[in-house]
């Protein structure tokens, strides 16, 4: 599977805290580049049977991304066999929208294909070892997402150090298993 690229709207709203590179242009432009190139493009190639998945940002963005996107290029969806969320603003973004997004979309996956705990400016950076509260959040989420329609969950950080690293931009979190 691919991706269209990761957070788009991070360009539009996220530049203040975000220290990611993301791939930022509009749902709009996002859903013409993929009904009039990738989608077709992929269709006609040799990676035919590749998955190719949008979104890739928040909750927040669902199902509106897609919708738009069809306003970009009448078939921009159809390219699509799946949706992609990511989990950073789910406790103030309704579960339902998930949902939305199923019922709009009802032949695509929907994955979860990022999260980590530890990654906001107001919160503790990288693992908090023996934190039983961090894995509660993190089992909680992951079941909270199943139960409103995702189909299956893509582990970020399976594996870091001490620190929540390696990574080039310095964006130590928290993980499943600590490494030393």
């Amino acid at each position: 599977a691919i991706s269209t690229g990761n957070e788009p709207m991070n360009a539009v709203i996220g530049f203040l805290f975000i220290r990611f590179m993301s791939l930022g242009w509009t749902a709009i432009e996002q859903g013409k580049w993929v009904g009039e190139n990738l989608g077709p493009a992929l269709r006609n190639s040799a990676f035919k049977d590749v998955k190719l998945f949008a979104g890739d940002d928040q909750r927040y963005t669902f199902p509106w991304w897609f919708s738009q996107m069809d306003q970009g290029h009448p078939n921009a969806t159809q390219y699509l066999d799946g949706l992609a969320v990511h989990w950073y603003w789910d406790g103030v973004t309704p579960a339902a929208l998930l949902d939305q997004a199923a019922k709009q979309y009802p032949d695509k996956l929907l994955f979860n294909t990022e999260a980590s705990l530890g990654d906001k400016p107001f919160q503790t950076h990288g693992p908090i070892l023996g934190s039983w509260d961090r894995a509660e959040s993190y089992i909680t989420y992951i079941l909270q997402d199943l139960q409103h329609s995702v189909n299956g969950w893509i582990d970020w950080n399976l594996l870091l150090n001490e620190i929540g690293g390696p990574n080039y931009a310095n964006n130590y979190v928290e993980t499943a298993v600590v490494v030393n």
